[in-house]
């Protein structure tokens, strides 16, 4: 009976743990939660199904399929990984100890997974996750990665920051928010994002069409509000696509000189397909400047053309001179002279403010959309070459 019973125990120890190369570094325990998963260890070929549970080490790969899901238990630090189907994952590094840290290297090679990384308590230990377009190294948070099958890669923060990494830039991703790269690619923007469904929607846009029975432009603007820095104007029939919207649901984040920007819908009927889940942006959300190309813009509303132009505080040639335009300098126009001979402008890049003679910029739109303005200048105290036009 003895030898019976000790049989079955060796039997059921069997089942639940597939053994493991003797070469193999002990990392995990990975556990099965729907049926469909394989383990291929270091230095085999071929991959072994897993039914219940098996330890896994360093350079093993575990891989789910269609149906399969699994999760992965360091030792240890208590990490854990949810893989989901269609994944392979393999674990690349795991080494250390209480006194020194430990050092864990995983790499994402295809599908889904969901990191939950127990807090460090030193600066000694570190955690890493690499995909084809994005490093991650984080210190105790959530995450979720996403592989395609051409590699491109993506990255949603749900609890704490994850540092995301590609062609030499780092970004730190806060919680709600996501990136995605190309295999060997640029990180994309940062996005607000919850799901990857969102996270796509946020990059790629969705198509849409605003519609207003009136002939008007929409001014563009750095954020989602009217008191923040105007950028240009463009009109409705030109936006084709939208890639958020703001928590009130009247802004819309929209494509705009190969960067984006935000535009005020309150009147307007906006087509969108009925299923569209937009990112939602926060209210104190900004775009970057910087990140803008004016250079032959045609969403401007101006463009100088001259190779030196005065930006004047008055509409006089006599004003003083705030400072020198150069030629492709984009600019806002926000209003003109009666006499239609002077612009009131801004310039795109630096916020400067003045009136510039209407004879040399190429105006984008109507100068009968311009509203007229009597403006009293200060006297400016900046004095430029009187050698440039205007």
């Amino acid at each position: 009976m003895k030898k019976i019973t000790l049989i079955l125990i060796l039997l059921t120890v069997g089942a639940l743990y597939t053994p493991v190369n003797a070469q193999t570094e002990l990392a995990a325990v990975l556990e099965v939660i729907e049926a469909g998963v394989e383990v291929q260890r270091d230095g085999t070929s071929n991959f072994i199904p897993v039914t219940r549970e098996s330890i896994v080490g360093i350079n093993d790969i575990v891989r789910t399929n269609s149906t399969g899901q699994a999760r992965i238990t360091f030792f240890e630090t208590g990490t854990e990984i949810e893989l989901t189907p269609n994944t392979t994952f393999r674990i690349n590094e795991y080494s250390g100890d209480e006194t020194n840290g430990y050092t864990t290297s995983l790499e994402v090679l295809a599908g889904i997974t969901r990191q939950q990384v127990q807090r460090f308590i030193d600066a000694k230990s570190s955690f890493e996750v690499i995909t084809p377009g994005i490093e991650m190294t984080v210190r105790g948070t959530t995450f979720m990665v996403r592989v395609e099958g051409d590699g491109r890669s993506a990255l949603i923060t749900q609890e704490g920051e994850v540092a995301a990494s590609a062609q030499d830039k780092q970004v730190p991703i806060e919680a709600g928010f996501g990136v995605r790269a190309e295999a060997a690619g640029e990180l994309s923007a940062v996005v607000p994002a919850t799901t990857f469904e969102e996270l796509d929607a946020g990059l790629d846009g969705f198509a849409a069409t605003f519609k207003n029975d009136g002939d008007v432009r929409l001014n563009v603007r750095l954020a989602p509000s009217r008191e923040a820095e105007r950028v240009g104007s463009i009109p409705p029939e030109q936006i084709t696509a939208v890639y958020g919207v703001d928590e009130s649901g009247l802004w819309y984040r929209i494509a705009f000189r190969n960067s984006f920007g935000w535009v005020y819908a309150e009147t307007f009927e906006i087509d969108l397909p009925d299923d569209v889940t937009l990112p939602i942006y926060p209210a104190d959300f900004s775009e970057d400047i910087t990140s803008y190309d004016y250079l032959g813009d045609t969403s401007a509303d101006a463009v100088v053309s001259g190779r030196l132009v005065n930006l004047r505080a008055a509409p006089d040639l006599e004003a003083d001179i705030v400072l020198q335009l150069a030629d492709g300098d984009v600019l806002s126009v926000l209003g003109r002279s009666p006499d239609r001979e002077w612009l009131r402008v801004q310039r795109i890049t630096d916020g400067a403010l003045g009136w510039v003679n209407a004879s040399l910029v190429r105006l984008n739109i109507e100068i009968e959309e311009i509203p007229i303005i009597r403006p009293v200048e200060p006297q400016a105290t900046e004095q430029s070459s009187s050698d440039a036009a205007g």
